[in-house]
């Protein structure tokens, strides 16, 4: 999935390296509250690119990245089930 054109996904959120982990990604508060739709598919687009990037830099996937997956997945239900 690519990052729509425009979309301001990547200008407001920050990767923070934490402990063993690769990194976490945190959007800022005002981005939680009202999204449109090319908003949240910017979102899903950054946590599979985020498991993505474990696979091919470190050749192998983490916990945080089935995390991301996880987290991705329910925003996708709950996209699906608000429009369709």
């Amino acid at each position: 999935m690519r990052v729509p054109a425009g979309n301001r996904c990547g200008q407001q959120g920050h990767h923070h390296p934490r402990g063993r982990a690769a990194g976490v990604t945190w959007f800022l508060p005002e981005e939680r509250d009202f999204k449109f739709r090319d908003q949240l598919q910017s979102e899903l687009a950054v946590a599979y690119g985020g498991r993505a990037a474990e696979e091919i830099v470190f050749n192998r996937i983490s916990t945080g990245a089935a995390n991301d997956i996880k987290q991705a997945t329910a925003l996708a239900e709950q996209m699906v089930r608000s429009w369709a």
